[in-house]
């Protein structure tokens, strides 16, 4: 599906993620660089004044300008032209309660994560010299601990088949690649996050000042991939719901998970309601839930072009068959064929048919590690 206008400017958050990913990066080159011997104690475990340092360091950077800037964007977003007219001491403060909220549950989870990377590569790395255990607990801040796992069954690949003298080039390449991974999976995370949150206070502050229907619904909407997850998939086809309602998944807003590129949308407008559906609607031997919640027929057909089907084809098929394609988990042929013959369409109208593989060369262990 074509990317709208109004999806363009809800993700505008993704222009700045470089920005944020760079400065994540420099908070863990500066915890690697403040890292002692002193810090670890027991069986690789953390003290706890480190713990609370890193709780910090994050939290100062949740109030980097980016995020900010991040912020207000979300808030023009949601509130257009009224922006000007909204009192700034209120958005201000809804940030900063943001901000607070946000920084406890990321500040202790990135420093658990943090603690729990530091005791993986303790335990891996036991047996070594103390000046080499001491270079790879402090090479794994900034790692997951699965991270700390893949990268030890990398390297032992690397040592099975290159010469020593390039061992310590291709740990660096490695680790490197891993913290690239991760600082632009949190920075994406947070940005997301925060962009979606201000949407969600601009509306409320639009209801509160009149300028938006009470009965305002909001919607969750996916980027259209095809690696939307079906936790997400799910929340959109429930439509539009209202401002204060729980989607499906528990989530009062997007993000549903670190990497999710979900937004909302928002509609003013009265949803039609089952009770008024067409006769004809009623009685289609396969109804949906996104039926049963209102859902139009347009609507339905979005999804479904999202999934991968031709518009020119959907645009055919009348609301039974687009109910029964709803509600098939995968688009199979024998399913699609029969609507083809019937409307007399040639070629099948998916995008993403799976094909023969095409058959290359064996690579060997070295040539598959990921670069």
């Amino acid at each position: 599906m074509a990317t709208t206008t109004a999806d363009r400017k809800r993700r505008a958050y993704l222009r700045r993620i470089p920005e944020a990913k760079r400065s994540i990066a420099r908070v863990y080159a500066r915890q690697r660089a403040a890292w002692s011997d002193s810090d670890i104690h027991g069986r690789g475990w953390v003290n706890t004044d480190v713990r609370n340092q890193w709780q910090d360091d994050f939290h100062q950077w949740l109030m980097s300008p980016v995020l900010k800037a991040v912020w207000d964007s979300g808030i023009k977003i949601a509130t257009g032209s009224e922006y000007k007219r909204l009192d700034v001491g209120r958005i201000d403060a809804a940030y900063n309660d943001y901000i607070a909220n946000r920084a406890i549950t990321l500040g202790k989870d990135l420093a658990n994560v943090n603690a729990q990377a530091v005791n993986e590569a303790f335990v891996i790395n036991s047996t070594t010299s103390r000046s080499k255990l001491f270079l790879d607990l402090r090479g794994s801040i900034g790692l997951h601990p699965r991270q700390i796992k893949a990268l030890e069954k990398q390297m032992a690949i690397v040592r099975k088949n290159i010469p020593e003298n390039k061992w310590a080039m291709w740990e660096r390449r490695l680790t490197n690649q891993k913290r690239d991974y991760r600082a632009n999976l949190i920075a994406r995370t947070e940005m997301g996050n925060a962009s979606n949150a201000a949407q969600i206070e601009g509306t409320r502050l639009k209801i509160e000042k009149g300028e938006l229907s009470p009965a305002t619904r909001k919607m969750w909407s996916t980027s259209g991939k095809k690696t939307v997850c079906p936790i997400c998939e799910r929340n959109e086809l429930e439509g539009f719901i209202p401002m204060q309602q729980e989607f499906s998944s528990g989530h009062d807003r997007p993000l549903a998970h670190p990497n999710c590129q979900c937004a909302l949308e928002f509609s003013s407008r009265e949803q039609p309601k089952p009770d008024a559906l067409p006769r004809s609607w009623s009685t289609a031997p396969a109804l949906t839930t996104a039926v049963a919640t209102g859902l139009g027929i347009g609507a339905a057909r979005a999804i479904l072009e999202k999934r991968g089907m031709a518009r020119t084809f959907l645009l055919q098929l009348d609301r039974a068959e687009v109910d029964d394609l709803l509600t098939t988990p995968q688009f199979t042929d024998a399913t699609v064929r029969v609507l083809m013959n019937k409307y007399g369409f040639v070629e099948l109208p998916i995008s993403n048919i799976k094909r023969h593989p095409i058959k290359r060369k064996p690579q060997s262990a070295v040539d598959r590690l990921p670069l």
